[in-house]
């Protein structure tokens, strides 16, 4: 009797060992968002109906914005755990590279992570991190009166891009979006009419991949040299008038003939010349045979006219309009 109990405590013994031990391989993932921490548990992964936190996934390729920490139980037996790293492919060679539970990944680019325990069970992940956008080449030419050519290459080695924004005085002006997972780059040509391009106003672009990472693109000004209406007249007038710009050589081409109305008249408002004596305009402005219509002011400032001081040349403009005052000297029609 006391055999066959021991045989019986003997063959028990067996069994718990080898259910504990065929205890199927747990992989526990865990990224960083925003500063905070989001687990993921990946159990059973060697199964056919793998599961994420208790749901049917398909976890293959899985992609991060930051660090990924991977830990793996290693009371389980575990023969080995090895990572594979490619920075621009899903392509992996070689033997891999050890690595232990509780290994943090940082640099952008693919992973195979892949652990083995004695029993030949293994579990094989496959994600991708991403951090950062890569790169944005923008430039843009103003060919004509016409308007300007925008260039545009956005590029991400990793995910892909997925948009592109393109931005003019501030204002979201186009917007280009993709579809494709990891489809690296994008060339797109943009005619931009000078109706839509204010007078030395910035432009930019924004671009993003598929995981929300973003670049913006160095500032461009394509036009410097074409007033297309009143705000843009505003504009240059504003400039010389700070000192910010003599536009010195220069040259500044009017498009439209412009009715001064709206920015000046009796009872509203007295325009204030473009120039003085202390900031002068010295380029050169064309008004192509157009005319500036109800020209209004009312003061009793020196040099009183379209422009003020002005050591440059004005050429091939007609001026409409009426100036009024006492004790101001100088006093004229397009510049005195």
């Amino acid at each position: 009797m006391i055999k066959n109990f021991l045989k019986r405590i003997l063959i028990v013994n067996i069994i718990v060992f080898i259910i504990i031990n065929f205890k199927q391989i747990k992989i526990y993932a865990k990224y960083v968002v925003n500063s905070k921490e989001t687990i993921i548990q990946i159990q059973n992964a060697d199964n056919e109906n793998p599961t994420i936190n208790g749901m049917n996934q398909d976890f293959y390729n899985q992609r991060f914005s930051e660090n990924v920490i991977i830990n793996y139980d290693d009371n389980l037996k575990v023969k080995y755990a090895k990572y594979w790293f490619n920075s621009e492919k899903n392509n992996f060679n070689g033997e891999g590279t050890d690595f232990e539970s509780g290994t943090e990944f940082k640099n952008s680019g693919w992973y195979k992570i892949k652990v083995e325990d004695f029993y030949n069970n293994d579990t094989i992940y496959v994600f991708l991190i991403d951090k950062e956008f890569n790169n944005i080449d923008f430039s843009a030419s103003l060919a004509d009166d016409n308007g300007a050519i925008f260039t545009i290459t956005a590029t991400d080695k990793l995910v892909g891009v997925s948009e592109i924004n393109v931005y003019i005085n501030d204002n979201l002006y186009k917007t280009y979006t993709y579809s494709k997972l990891f489809a690296k780059s994008y060339t797109e040509i943009l005619e931009v009419p000078i109706k839509d391009l204010p007078f030395y106003e910035n432009c930019y672009i924004v671009a993003k991949d598929f995981l929300g990472n973003s670049m913006k693109s160095n500032l461009v000004v394509p036009n410097t040299s074409r007033i297309y209406n009143l705000k843009d007249l505003v504009k240059f007038r504003d400039m010389v008038n700070s000192n910010s710009k003599t536009f010195n050589g220069k040259d500044i081409f009017l498009l439209n003939d412009l009715n001064m109305y709206d920015t000046c008249h009796e009872g509203f408002n007295s325009w204030t010349p473009i120039g003085s004596k202390y900031q002068q305009f010295s380029g050169n402005f064309y008004g192509n045979g157009h005319t500036i219509s109800n020209l209004y002011i009312n003061s009793s400032i020196n040099f009183a006219g379209l422009f003020g001081v002005n050591s440059g040349k004005i050429s091939n403009l007609s001026l409409d309009g009426k100036i009024y005052g006492n004790s101001g000297e100088n006093r004229g029609g397009i510049v005195r």
